[in-house]
């Protein structure tokens, strides 16, 4: 039993909440407020069904009941029963009443609506032409410029394709001009050297001169002819002892031929018994 008393309290709050609400006299001027009244009915009435689904399954799981306490809750179920069934009707009958002025505001709200639609649409229409103007306007400006603009870059690609024939013509004279730079520096290395030759060549006829005036030739002379028979002397000397040696080989080797007995050695015989 005391599982059910808080929910019959509620049940009972949310039926005076009910009838507070249909008593009530509310003034409902737009379709916006009839909506918030049968939202807030209906949510109340939703919840009132769902306390008394609850209220029952607690009644049923409840085994050990007093009599007393059992008709009370009953009585109870019941009258909350027939309250919801009343808040229901009342609530169908207030729309059934009241529905053709809900329809009734919402298609005026509609026209309203549409009403500042086209007189908004009408002054964005006039403020889209000027746009448009404007923007038609700025889009001849720059298609005036955008031609000024070609006709420069035009001028400007002339002038362009002159200077490259004139750097093209440049560029094979330098050509040109570096082939015959390179066939005179190689002249001029030709030259440089054959006038070096001819110096080392002056030098060395002066040099020559120079020698034989003070006698050096002469004496250089001398000394090589000196040195020049002091080494055929040497040669001779050389191959004079050479043949003094090889004759005398020659005659012991022939005197030892004709006598070859004098060369043995008289060995003593002697026999002992």
């Amino acid at each position: 039993m005391h599982k059910i008393s808080p929910m019959l309290n509620r049940m009972k709050l949310v039926d005076d909440n009910l009838k507070k609400l249909f008593l009530s006299e509310n003034v409902l001027t737009d379709h916006d407020s009839y909506l918030l009244f049968r939202g807030r009915v209906s949510k109340r009435i939703e919840d009132y069904a769902h306390l008394i689904s609850q209220c029952n399954g607690k009644i049923l799981e409840c085994e050990n009941w007093e009599e007393d306490a059992e008709e009370y809750v009953r009585q109870k179920m019941e009258e909350h029963r027939r309250n919801i069934e009343n808040h229901k009707r009342e609530l169908s009958v207030w729309w059934a009443t009241h529905g053709r002025d809900y329809h009734r505001l919402c298609m005026s709200h509609f026209l309203n609506n549409r009403k500042s639609c086209v007189t908004t649409e009408h002054g964005d229409n006039n403020r889209v032409d000027a746009n448009l103007k404007d923007t038609k306007k700025m889009m001849i400006d720059e298609i005036n410029r955008m031609k000024n603009v070609r006709s420069e870059l035009i001028e400007s690609s002339q002038m362009l394709r002159k200077q490259n024939e004139i750097f093209k013509a440049f560029e094979s004279k330098l050509r040109y001009s570096a082939q015959l730079i390179f066939s005179l520096k190689k002249r001029a290395e030709n030259d440089g050297r054959y006038v070096w030759y001819s110096f080392f060549f002056f030098l060395s006829i002066c040099a020559y001169i120079i020698l034989r005036r003070l006698g050096f030739i002469r004496a250089s002379i001398t000394i090589v002819k000196f040195l020049l028979s002091a080494i055929l002397y040497t040669i001779k000397i050389c191959l004079g002892v050479f043949r003094f040696f090889k004759i005398r080989a020659t005659e012991k080797g022939t005197s030892v031929e004709e006598n070859p007995t004098s060369s043995l050695i008289n060995i003593p015989v002697t026999s002992e018994l």
